[in-house]
């Protein structure tokens, strides 16, 4: 395994841990709602937005993860695409674009225009994205304690 490689895949398991902290903490916090018949935990993000919009503004991070641009893999009949996806800079763009990196990295399709194997770009994306989530955890004091295990 390549030192590039390695480098990719410890940036990949920290964004995976701090997007997972997040997601955790939003629902400790009470952005949680059930979903399905089974009614599953899911984070509430419409209440995350609702109650902390207001208090956010988006860092240089933010801002240079939106320029970085993130594609969402779309699907036109049978064939996979790129889509340009127009995040905004508030906190719902921003959570949008960090939730994009994580789908993209999870599901796959990392061969497209600025794919897995462009590792200078996927390391910046994974390298500000880890920045950015730590951000939307500091919107609220609470969220942020849960966030850091500290509550």
């Amino acid at each position: 395994m390549s030192n590039q490689t390695e480098q990719l895949d410890k940036l990949s398991f920290e964004f995976f841990r701090c997007f997972s902290l997040l997601e955790y903490a939003l629902k400790e916090v009470g952005h949680v709602g059930g979903k399905g018949k089974d009614n599953f935990a899911t984070v509430a993000y419409e209440k995350y937005f609702e109650d902390n919009s207001q208090h956010y503004v988006a860092s240089d991070s933010a801002l240079l993860l939106i320029n970085l641009s993130p594609k969402m893999q779309v699907c036109v009949g049978k064939a996979l695409h790129w889509h340009q996806v127009d995040f905004g800079s508030d906190l719902r763009g921003i959570t949008k674009c960090v939730k994009t990196i994580r789908n993209n990295l999870f599901h796959g399709g990392k061969r497209g225009p600025h794919g897995w194997f462009d590792s200078a770009r996927v390391h910046e994306l994974l390298s500000v994205g880890i920045v950015v989530i730590d951000e939307l955890a500091q919107v609220n004091a609470e969220l942020y304690d849960r966030y850091c295990g500290r509550a």
